[in-house]
Order: C-alpha cells, then sequence, then structure tokens
C-alpha cells in the first residue's frame, strides 16, 4: 500500500467511548463507515478495569488504537492510501465522534515527501554477500 504513516494524539475526549470494547467498537464502526472504508479484520484488547487496545484494518487502511480513559485521551497509529488532506478530514471524523477537545497530529511518512519509495532488488544487493546473507 502506498500512502501516508500518521500519529494522532487526541485529548479531552469522551471518557464512556473509550473505556470499554463495546462502545469503542460502535464508534470506530461509525468512523470507518463514515470515512467509506469497509472494515475486514478487527482486534479488541479490554484491560481492566478499563481501556481498551485494537486494530483494524481495511484495503484503504490499517488502524491501531489505545485509550487511556481516566486521561480522556486515546493515540491512533494511522496507515493508508490517503493524502495529507484527506487524512487531515479523516482525524476530522475521529475527533468529532469522540468529543474530542484537542489533537496533535504528527505525519511519520508521506509518498509525496518520499517520492519513489520502492526498494529496489539490485540495491538490496548491495548488502547481500553471495549466500543471501545481509551485511
Amino acid at each position: 500500500m502506498r500512502g501516508s504513516h500518521a500519529i494522532f494524539d487526541f485529548y479531552q475526549a469522551e471518557q464512556a467511548k473509550l473505556e470499554h470494547t463495546d462502545r469503542l467498537k460502535a464508534s470506530l464502526e461509525k468512523v470507518f463507515s463514515e470515512a467509506t472504508f469497509v472494515i475486514e479484520k478487527d482486534m479488541y484488547h479490554q484491560f481492566e478495569p478499563h481501556g481498551v487496545t485494537a486494530s483494524l484494518i481495511s484495503k484503504n487502511c490499517q488502524l491501531s488504537i489505545h485509550t487511556w480513559p481516566e486521561h480522556h485521551s486515546f493515540t491512533v497509529d494511522f496507515y493508508s492510501s490517503l493524502d495529507k488532506l484527506e487524512m487531515l478530514k479523516f482525524c476530522e471524523i475521529i475527533k468529532t465522534e469522540f468529543s474530542a477537545q484537542e489533537y496533535d497530529m504528527r505525519i511519520i511518512r508521506s509518498e509525496s515527501e518520499l517520492g519513489l519509495a520502492t526498494t529496489h532488488k539490485k540495491d538490496m544487493e548491495l548488502y547481500t554477500d553471495e549466500n543471501g546473507t545481509v551485511s
């Protein structure tokens, strides 16, 4: 998948949506639906007494989230085929769904910033010996 990788940190969010798997799952399904992404796989882990870590995969993106309901905050690690403007819109969808008052967005990698972001076999051969061992 070509695209961008970003991390979103959300603050002052609605605590009830961050505490338990069922509420978080319902909210993330709304976010994906509004972004016109279809969830193909998802996984949730409930922490005690509260807090959730989840991963969702679609053809358009991969999203991981970890919540800290006691601090009304959560972090989203997001990799997608979206450009920066579309990614910002996606971030706003999340912010609205979780009633977050603030967020930070960090673009880790963007296809447009990297230019051609492919590794060629020829390049890999520079770092391997005749047995294929990487050095």
